[in-house]
């Protein structure tokens, strides 16, 4: 039983991590675009 989640949950965890990496990105970028502005305007 314990096996097995731990295999679900690695599964999952390499299909998100891509998804994770890409909104933390965009979210940073977007950050940095806004704070960039701030300091230009």
């Amino acid at each position: 039983m314990q096996e097995e989640n731990r295999g679900m949950l690695s599964k999952l965890g390499c299909e998100y991590l891509p998804w994770t990496i890409v909104v933390i990105g965009i979210g940073m970028v977007s950050f940095a675009t806004f704070l960039g502005d701030m300091l230009l305007g």
